[in-house]
C-alpha cells in the first residue's frame, strides 16, 4: 500500500483504476492523457469518491458536451479544486464571458461557506480545450 502518492497518471482505461490497491485519499493531481484513452462521464462520480482531495485534474473526452457535463459535476464535488484542463475532439464557439460567469456561481452554490477570489477565476476555451483555474 502507497500512502504517499499525490500525483497519479493514468495511461490505461479508467475502468482498471478499480483494481489498484492503493491509499488514493492523498492523491491531489490526476491525469489521464494518453492516446486514444478517453475519460467517461459514467465515471466522474467515483473519480470524486476516489481522490476527493484533487486540486489538478488533466483528462480528454470525446465532445464539448461531454467536457461542459464533466465541468459540472467537477465543479460542484471537489472543494479543494484548483486547476482543470480538460482536451476534447470538438472545435467550439462558446463565449468565455458566459463560462467564466457560470463557473463562479457555480462554486458559490456548490461550496456556500468556502472563501474563494472570484477576481483570480481564469476560464479559456481554445480550439480543443477548456482550463479552468480556481
Amino acid at each position: 500500500m502507497c500512502s504517499n502518492i499525490i500525483h497519479l497518471k493514468i495511461c490505461t482505461q479508467v475502468s482498471q483504476l478499480q483494481k489498484l490497491q492503493l491509499s488514493t485519499k492523498g492523491v491531489e493531481r490526476f491525469e489521464l492523457l494518453a492516446e486514444n484513452i478517453y475519460f467517461p462521464l459514467k465515471y466522474t462520480s467515483k473519480l470524486i469518491q476516489q481522490f476527493p482531495s484533487l486540486i489538478d485534474i488533466q483528462l480528454q473526452v470525446l465532445s464539448f458536451d461531454t467536457c461542459v457535463h464533466l465541468v459540472d459535476i467537477l465543479l460542484d464535488g471537489l472543494v479543494n479544486l484548483l486547476h482543470l484542463k480538460i482536451y476534447f475532439i470538438e472545435d467550439t464557439i462558446l463565449d468565455n464571458r458566459y463560462l467564466h460567469n457560470y463557473v463562479i456561481e457555480k462554486r458559490r452554490q456548490a461550496f456556500p461557506f468556502n472563501e474563494f477570489n472570484e477576481h483570480k477565476v481564469v476560464v479559456k476555451i481554445n480550439k480543443d480545450s477548456l482550463e479552468i483555474y480556481l
